[in-house]
C-alpha cells in the first residue's frame, strides 16, 4: 500500500493550519463602535429556541 499521498495530505493540512494560525494570532482587533440590531433570522431563532425550551419543560413534566 503506498502511503505518499496521504503523507502529503497530512504535511499540506499542517502547513496550512500554522499558516491560518499565525494569520489569526498576529491580526489586529477590530472595534465596533455602533450598534447593530440583530437580523431577523436571529430573533426567529431565539423564538424558536424559547418555544422549544418551553415545549421541553411541558413534556418532562408530565
Amino acid at each position: 500500500m503506498n502511503f505518499l499521498p496521504i503523507r502529503f495530505l497530512i504535511a499540506c493540512v499542517t502547513v496550512l493550519t500554522s499558516l491560518i494560525l499565525q494569520g489569526a494570532l498576529f491580526a489586529g482587533t477590530i472595534e465596533i463602535d455602533t450598534p447593530v440590531s440583530p437580523p431577523t433570522w436571529a430573533l426567529l431563532e431565539r423564538d424558536l429556541l424559547e418555544a422549544n425550551n418551553a415545549a421541553c419543560r411541558e413534556f418532562f413534566a408530565r
